[in-house]
């Protein structure tokens, strides 16, 4: 009894009396609720510890099942849950702590299913026996919806790997986390939590795409001014790399690798890429800021664009002297001018007129001669005639003998005849055809 009341009942000392036992209820819900309050926060705090591998605790220490009990999560199995809002924004805290509040609200008390805990930037949620199955994925994502209102097309998730025990989430933290981050940069569409899959939960990865080989591509589009070709190139790396299971960090590391060496090696003979890269040392630096693929992707084009406005229309001069290159490096490749055509993006027509009038020679002679430079030099090594053929690009020795002797004004006939070994007279039938390969991967990263 907190206190009594004589009759006849004074009005003013009944108000009173009303008012101390409204002020004493209102105190005790304040401390019921700072008491809850504090064990709500001190189990957040512990699941937290445990997810992230911070608990002075080991993961097999016993002392973790009591905890468990304590907080009421005596389960079966852990698996963790990470949400994140979609794209950035900048009422994404707002959301965030708006759908964390109706989660903790769903799963409050001891025989809760779930517990929310702190997870910035990201919201925590350690389930109960973890999703075993596609109907439970389904429920899932139903309820996760259900809570996160109009919000959720704007809310993404992904699961952990299942855990036996509290003291283990942190493997299924940082699972949760590899996989959210990747899920994030790839912008991916559909339910909060991404369809159950195979295995431990990864998709099935491609290599990893052989940068360095892009590297060239992309310097060689570029310095012939096809921009165009230069997004494909980096288009279709991207896809590579989204199909290796690269997540972001790694897919911008990868790309500024790319584009840093692509454009370090056209400034050595890009005057215009030079200057774009020291009157603008972050255009390489900002790639690390972008939030996804699809931004990653525009300031990639953004990149190429810049080259070439600086650069202008390729030069009849530049692209003669890539083909010669390109010559000089696959001689020994099936070379024609049909496929160089579109690989520049031109007529074959033009392409050969404009070569002639460049060079002085028409391009099969050109490569002609590249190949009896070579041939002699391979010659002169002691190498037989049909071992020369096959390394220089002929598909039969009758034909390499045949170009030897009707080069205009060439004697390399009679000082290869004078190496032991190498006599033509001996020589019969054709060899066998070699196929030449290599020189097509050119041809599909820039002509689609």
């Amino acid at each position: 009894m907190d206190g009594y009341l004589l009759k006849p009942v004074d009005e003013d000392e009944l108000t009173g009396f009303i008012a101390r036992i409204r002020d004493m209820l209102v105190a005790e819900h304040e401390k019921r609720r700072q008491s809850e309050a504090e064990e709500q926060w001190r189990r957040e705090q512990a699941i937290r510890s445990a997810a992230y591998g911070t608990s002075p605790l080991s993961a097999d220490d016993p002392s973790w099942d009591a905890l468990a009990a304590r907080l009421g999560m005596e389960w079966n199995g852990y698996q963790v849950i990470l949400l994140a809002a979609k794209r950035g924004g900048e009422d994404d805290g707002r959301l965030l702590a708006s759908v964390k509040r109706k989660l903790a609200e769903r799963f409050a008390g001891q025989s809760a299913t779930a517990a929310v805990f702190p997870a910035d930037p990201y919201i925590g949620l350690v389930i109960r026996d973890g999703i075993r199955g596609c109907r439970e994925a389904r429920e899932w994502n139903e309820t996760l919806r259900g809570l996160c209102g109009e919000a959720a097309d704007r809310i993404a998730g992904a699961c952990g790997d299942i855990a036996v025990s509290l003291g283990r989430i942190d493997r299924s933290f940082a699972s949760a986390s590899r996989r959210l981050n990747r899920r994030l940069f790839w912008c991916e569409d559909g339910d909060i939590l991404p369809p159950l899959s195979d295995g431990d939960g990864e998709t099935s990865a491609s290599p990893a795409p052989d940068t360095e080989k892009i590297v060239d591509e992309l310097f060689l589009a570029l310095d012939i001014g096809h921009r165009e070709a230069a997004a494909r190139i980096a288009n279709d790396a991207l896809k590579a790399m989204e199909q290796s299971g690269m997540d972001g960090p790694e897919c911008r590391s990868a790309a500024a690798h790319i584009a840093s060496a692509a454009l370090h090696k056209l400034s050595a003979v890009n005057t215009a890429a030079a200057s774009l890269l020291r009157e603008r040392p972050d255009i390489l630096s900002d790639i690390y800021e972008t939030a996804d693929a699809e931004s990653l992707r525009r300031h990639l084009n953004g990149i190429w664009e810049a080259v070439a406005e600086r650069s202008g229309a390729a030069q009849p001069e530049r692209i003669v002297k890539q083909m010669k290159e390109l010559i000089h490096r696959n001689y020994d490749q099936n070379l024609k001018l049909e496929t160089l055509a579109e690989v520049f993006h031109y007529n074959s027509g033009y392409l050969g007129k404009l070569f002639k009038s460049e060079t002085g020679d028409y391009f099969n002679n050109y490569v002609d001669k590249v190949r009896m430079e070579k041939a002699k030099e391979l010659l002169a090594q002691g190498l037989k005639v049909h071992q020369v053929a096959e390394r220089v690009g002929y598909s039969t020795v009758d034909y390499f003998t045949a170009n030897l002797k009707n080069m205009p004004g060439n004697r390399l006939p009679h000082f290869a005849a004078s190496i032991p070994g190498n006599d033509f007279s001996r020589l019969t039938g054709p060899h066998p055809f070699l196929p030449f390969a290599s020189f097509s991967r050119i041809r599909r990263f820039l002509v689609r």
